[in-house]
């Protein structure tokens, strides 16, 4: 397992062939826990319903394990809560283009859900 600044990605290779891997972004991550027991532990991260569990990891390096992608995932919500707070600052209320520029965006978009609907309408 390796837990970057973006994503958690899980690699599984087996014993005698293949391997299996599977990412989760920081932002789906829902929860961390873990459990020690006498020599090893265990780490689970959930991902809405589906959880994954990391066994068989020294029990003197859990916590640090669990602790880190609580950090990591905290860390990436919070730079995306400041991204969008930014991106929403610069919106301009009051400029004339700023208006026209977000009123053409969402026209674009209204057009295209009209499209849509049509397009459903007429499978039905």
């Amino acid at each position: 397992m390796v837990c970057t600044d973006n994503r958690i990605l899980f690699i599984d290779k087996g014993l005698i062939y293949g391997v299996k891997s599977y990412e989760i972004p920081l932002d789906m991550v829902n929860g961390v826990s873990y459990s020690i027991g006498l020599v090893f532990g265990k780490v689970s991260v959930v991902n809405g319903a589906i959880t994954n569990e990391i066994d068989n990891i020294d029990k003197k390096t859990v916590s640090i394990l669990a602790d880190t992608i609580k950090k990591a995932a905290n860390d990436y919500k919070n730079k995306l809560k400041q991204s969008t707070i930014s991106t929403n600052a610069n919106i301009n209320t009051t400029d004339p283009d700023s208006i026209t520029q977000l009123l053409n965006v969402n026209s674009e978009i209204l057009h295209e859900l009209r499209a849509i609907r049509h397009l459903l309408e007429k499978d039905s």
